[in-house]
């Protein structure tokens, strides 16, 4: 094409003719034209007198969108017709697992990283169920959310860093592409409630123990690091910030005039939270810092520096936490380390989760957050200016770290200060050190060469959680501060894309598994069905079984309902309450039998045999409950 293009004439005016003719043409020859058209007119405006750099190198940014949206959107669309073709009359349902009816190739938009682009694919429904799907879209990648998958990594991993409102204006000014803020949001959390569903299920595939308590054979992530990378020392050091968040409050703690207020909103159809109000309270975001201790390195004679970290970040109680921090242990290795240090500020919460831990480990108390509490007594006690007071800081302080809190303890009992302020601070220091004692021996941990402050937990404290959790002004709900968290955990532990692709293929295996699960549980059915006929017992077909309608959910127009209480059933029309030929109905306890039915049980059915009720119990639970119940859960039971 190119050589036809520049064959005759080497004027553009010439080249845009051909490619005027080309550009007409479907698929990727023309949209390749179109995209040598865009790149023609970028090459034949010339700069103005007044463009700058700046000018130049943003419209041929633009240029460059526009050249290659053409031949995206054309290879997306062979990609889907090939999908499309392969699975022409082969598209099951997933709810009851017949081939499903085409209804034609919709067409649909989404925004790209490129622009927008339109794209066509088969549309198949199940009658039955009432359902459609989109197989070769599915099979694409593309989500029904109106964005690109990769758009939405590059917005929410903005999203992750900056609030929402700056997201939109970076995206418009690096991408081109406006979005709104409502989009973002919505972007951050259908993300974040991807992630915390696969934390979850590499957390319970990972739990060292079982429902009972007891230890379980440990298995490991499939992305853990080789067996020769286990650290010989590792370290964790956990701690825990609390950002604002906020919930609404109920109807009972509401007043006249806040119901007032929440009804009017109601009619004028009001946006946002007007008109509701909420309690602010704070909850916990608990983090940890894992590195080996290989790699911390000395920067000057006081300060150090830790080169590789990885950050587990969850709001939440402990126990979640905890086994967050067991899968991020086991993908380390640290399992394996001959020694595993713990360092925190002596919380009762992070004492109970070392003792959870199924590995034994050296629970260090930071150094520094005793130095810093005994400060604090000395400011209460004496003030702040009093040379007394840090007089006695340093002495104290002296003791700790040669490892005499025993000595400490006992100048505290000298100390009987007048306000309650200074008290209550008093009373915290020795709580803390006689909590503590046994993890207070700084000169054997300085002699073995383990780091004794928690400085790096501290620091995350700030980097992952406070600089996007606790801004000015920000209030969180407490679903948002912990889908925030897992986010910034996944940001800062540079693992964002590959979290994408964890995602999407998380999503195809689910809608497979959820499909063959349906075809097998019909296929089962069917055997069963089979053999029950065999032996003079009819079953209704699966399609009957597998309409009964959800708890609360009205059934299907044409299906029947059990009458409630007190109020008959009109049989339908055409039809009588007369016993098929055959079949009798045994009356039910203190009831005589109904008008035109037999107490005879029928011939050769005396009795009905265990295995016949068993079966059709079975049968009733696979196919009613299958709404309720995820796909994979059928392939662990028996029949």
């Amino acid at each position: 094409m190119v050589r036809e293009a520049f064959a005759e004439s080497d004027s553009l005016t010439d080249v845009r003719s051909v490619l005027e003719e080309r550009a007409r043409q479907t698929g990727l020859a023309g949209a390749f034209a179109r995209g040598l058209q865009e790149l023609v007119s970028c090459v034949d405006s010339p700069l103005a007198e007044a463009d700058t750099a700046v000018e130049a190198e943003t419209r041929a940014v633009e240029a460059s969108r526009r050249i290659v949206r053409p031949v995206l959107e054309a290879k997306l669309q062979a990609r889907l017709d090939q999908l499309d073709r392969d699975s022409r009359g082969k598209t099951r349902c997933c709810g009851c697992a017949k081939l499903c009816q085409s209804k034609g190739r919709p067409g649909r938009g989404w925004e790209s990283l490129l622009g927008a682009l339109g794209l066509k694919r088969r549309y198949s429904y199940c009658d039955d169920c009432e359902k459609g799907r989109f197989g070769a879209q599915e099979a694409l990648g593309l989500t029904d959310s109106g964005f690109t998958p990769r758009l939405e990594e590059v917005c929410t991993m903005i999203a992750a860093t900056v609030p929402y409102g700056m997201t939109v204006r970076i995206i418009g000014s690096l991408c081109g592409v406006q979005l709104s803020t409502k989009g973002i949001e919505q972007m951050v959390e259908r993300r974040g409630e991807a992630v915390s569903m696969l934390d979850d299920a590499e957390a319970r595939a990972c739990n060292p123990y079982d429902e009972t308590g007891l230890p379980v054979q440990q298995a490991r992530p499939e992305d853990a690091v080789e067996p020769s990378a286990a650290p010989d020392v590792a370290y964790v050091e956990i701690d825990g910030v609390i950002p604002i968040t906020r919930e609404e409050l109920g109807d009972e703690d509401l007043t006249d005039a806040d119901r007032q207020r929440l009804a009017q909103a109601m009619q004028d159809k009001a946006r946002g939270g007007k008109g509701r109000r909420f309690r602010i309270v704070g909850r916990e975001v608990k983090n940890a810092v894992l590195y080996d201790g290989k790699d911390c390195v000395r920067e000057s004679a006081e300060r150090g520096s830790i080169l590789d970290k990885t950050h587990v970040s969850c709001l939440g109680s402990w126990l979640p936490f905890a086994l967050l921090l067991w899968t991020a242990m086991v993908r380390l290795r640290f399992d394996q380390s001959r020694l595993l240090v713990v360092l925190s500020d002596g919380a009762d919460w992070i004492r109970s989760l070392a003792e959870w831990l199924p590995i034994p480990v050296v629970l260090i108390l930071d150094l520094y957050h005793v130095k810093h509490r005994i400060r604090e007594v000395a400011y209460a006690v004496w003030g702040e200016s009093s040379q007394s007071g840090r007089e006695w800081a340093r002495v104290q302080c002296g003791r700790v770290e040669e490892g005499r809190a025993d000595d400490v303890l006992q100048a505290l009992q000298f100390i009987h200060p007048d306000r309650d302020h200074a008290r209550e601070k008093v009373d915290r220091l020795v709580t803390c050190l006689e909590n503590n004692r046994d993890r207070m021996d700084y000169p054997d941990y300085r002699a073995r060469g383990l780091r004794i402050s928690s400085s790096g937990v501290e620091s995350a404290n700030f980097h992952v959680t406070g600089a996007r959790l606790k801004l000015q002004g920000m209030r969180w709900s407490a679903d948002g501060a912990a889908r925030m968290a897992a986010l910034r955990a996944d940001l800062l532990n540079l693992r964002w894309e590959r979290r994408t692709r964890q995602i999407l293929a998380a999503r195809a295996q689910v809608r497979k598994e959820r499909c063959l699960c349906w075809q097998h549980d019909a296929r089962r059915f069917r055997t069963w069905r089979s053999r029950a006929h065999r032996h003079g017992a009819p079953l209704p077909s699966v399609e009957k079984l597998s309409r009964r309608p959800r708890q609360g959910q009205r059934p299907r127009q044409g299906h029947s309902q059990r009458p409630r209480q007190g109020q008959g059933q009109r049989p339908r029309q055409g039809q009588g309450q007369r016993p098929r030929q055959g079949q009798g109905q045994r009356p039910r306890q203190g009831q005589g039998p109904r008008q035109g039915h037999s107490q005879r049980p029928r011939q050769g059915h005396s009795q009905r045999p265990g295995w016949m009720v068993g079966l059709r119990r079975c049968i009733a639970d696979l196919c009613w409950t299958h709404h309720d119940r995820p796909g994979p859960a059928h392939e662990a039971r028996s029949p």
